[in-house]
């Protein structure tokens, strides 16, 4: 790519049809790049995130998700994917959002904000769900989500993402670690002093899931999962209360799902806000942290 063609990247969104629905809905892709090359994309359809191209150690541009490549298999799909869900507890208003063709409300230099509205007859209570999804410098993921009821409703919020940090996809070399205070194990919480997580030591990432909790509302990081074959991290802030660690075999990914633990009872008007963001970074050999020099891959922003 020429230099002019960079520079194009680095300064715009493109907007790129996805194709359309079984019911004649049409669907578009945002790609959202920024100074370094690296990009996401996000469909209007459920809001979902299709992909997150980096740059890995070797220099070529890898995709972090593993997501569908068309608007079929997303459409097809049974449950949640790359996604949030924000409203009603039930698992069925996640899949009504999922499945839903959103509302583009507005696109700058680096995000796009959708919206997506329901009625009572869909869900049991009307309300509007918003999502921004912005991509910076440093590679930051950072989704602002908020819900507004149009009467009192119980509502929660919840992401999920399935990161595959190896090209050739299989669990094997994922670790993780975490910032919280306690883990959910068997339905009952312990403080992380007492587990293989203390002092914010990386554990394999095995056949078992691994829920994490803070307890507080400010945006904190809550964990880190990475992988020493492919020399790549993802770091996980928020400031929604849990965050759960889960190997997928048939996706050759890991799935970390950012929740709330308690619904938050809102008055109708009212609305909800949540922030969850997710750093890319390349994982530093013993070498590169006794010398380090400068990065795009550095510190959060």
């Amino acid at each position: 790519m020429n230099q002019k063609g960079l520079t194009d990247m680095e300064q715009s969104i493109k907007e790129i049809p996805f194709g359309v629905t079984a019911d004649g809905q049409a669907v578009q892709l945002f790609r959202i790049p920024n100074s370094t090359n690296d990009y996401v994309e996000v469909s209007t359809y459920g809001c979902s995130l299709k992909s997150v191209f980096i740059h890995n150690r070797r220099g070529a541009l890898q995709n972090m998700l593993a997501g569908f490549e068309t608007l079929a298999e997303y459409e097809q799909a049974p449950t949640l994917i790359c996604g949030i869900a924000a409203g009603a507890a039930a698992g069925d208003y996640a899949r009504l959002l999922a499945h839903k063709v959103w509302k583009v409300e507005e696109t700058g230099d680096n995000y796009v904000l959708m919206s997506c509205a329901t009625s009572a007859e869909e869900s049991g209570c009307a309300m509007t769900v918003g999502v921004r999804i912005m991509w910076v410098n440093l590679n930051r993921l950072v989704v602002d989500l908020y819900v507004t009821p149009e009467q009192q409703a119980a509502v929660n919020f919840s992401c999920q993402f399935p990161f595959r940090l190896l090209e050739s996809g299989g669990l094997d070399g994922y670790v993780t670690r975490t910032f919280c205070a306690t883990t959910l194990a068997e339905g009952e919480v312990c403080p992380i002093s007492d587990t293989p997580y203390a002092d914010m030591a990386f554990q394999p990432v095995e056949g078992s899931s691994v829920t994490f909790i803070s307890g507080d509302d400010e945006v904190k990081p809550m964990a880190e999962l990475a992988n020493v074959q492919a020399g790549l991290t993802v770091s996980a802030y928020g400031n929604l209360s849990s965050l759960r660690v889960e190997p997928q075999p048939l996706l050759g990914s890991v799935l970390v799902s950012q929740s709330m633990m308690r619904e938050v009872t809102l008055g109708g008007g009212e609305t909800l806000s949540g922030r969850v963001i997710y750093g890319f970074d390349k994982l530093l050999t013993k070498e590169e942290l006794e010398n380090p020099e400068p990065s795009c891959f550095g510190g959060f922003c």
